[in-house]
């Protein structure tokens, strides 16, 4: 069963194209990086699957619906996280527990434990470290249960102990069923973690697949050298 399904879909702003006629799609269970450096589309597309960016052209299903129908199936943690630095840990917790209607407050107690912030959850926000706002941001996305995790950046300015932390427990999450879609530059993270990659560059979706099987194809032993590969083989087509 496919989450995610885009269809040759372009997003222009003003005279600059975002995205050309980008496909794929992504399957249930899986963890999915989107991969590619700073600009190439990847917040874009993160964008149009939460319903913020209307694509210019092509089709978008979530879930089997159109774009905007499956909100509550969501959870998303954006690069800027959103969260009210004035307000305590639960009290930001809280406020989307409201909004998404759940009212077992052992939901928060549960989640707030397994990010390892249930001992802090009177403290203000603007005193958490980047890492730990993060988790609570994490919290804060899977406290309605959704079926898709979206995840933009995740690991970006985190030290190397709560990046372990974050890549086990979305592997976790996968086997608890959820999918994830990620956006990262970071060729390592993206190996270690994710099932699938769609590579993006420039607007372009070069590649997509399961990791293992573009290294069989591509005859690559990692990511990396697929990437520099697809990169080279652009500026080839240019020359």
């Amino acid at each position: 069963m496919e989450v995610i399904t885009f269809s040759k879909v372009s997003k222009v702003i003003g005279k600059r194209i975002i995205l050309k006629d980008v496909s794929f799609k992504v399957e249930k269970g899986s963890i999915f990086g989107l991969l590619g450096p700073n600009g190439a589309g990847k917040t874009t597309i993160i964008r149009i699957i939460l319903g913020l960016f209307e694509p210019t052209s092509g089709k978008v299903e979530i879930l089997g619906k159109e774009i905007g129908k499956t909100k509550e199936k969501i959870g998303f943690i954006l690069h800027k996280t959103g969260l009210y630095p004035k307000l305590s840990c639960i009290e930001n917790i809280l406020l989307y527990a409201d909004i998404y209607k759940v009212h077992d407050r052992s939901k928060i107690e549960f989640l707030l434990k397994e990010v390892g912030l249930w001992e802090r959850k009177d403290d203000k926000v603007e005193i958490f470290s980047r890492g730990m706002q993060q988790k609570l941001a994490l919290a804060r996305a899977l406290i309605h249960n959704p079926d898709l995790l979206i995840l933009d950046e995740p690991t970006v300015g985190l030290d190397i102990e709560t990046k372990i932390w974050f890549r086990e427990y979305i592997k976790k999450l996968r086997e608890e069923g959820k999918t994830i879609l990620l956006s990262s530059h970071e060729l390592t993270e993206v190996e270690k973690l994710c099932t699938h990659i769609g590579i993006i560059r420039e607007g372009n979706l070069l590649e997509y697949g399961k990791v293992e099987d573009l290294k069989e194809k591509y005859k690559k032993y990692s990511l990396e050298d697929i990437y520099l590969y697809l990169k080279d083989e652009i500026y080839l087509e240019r020359v």
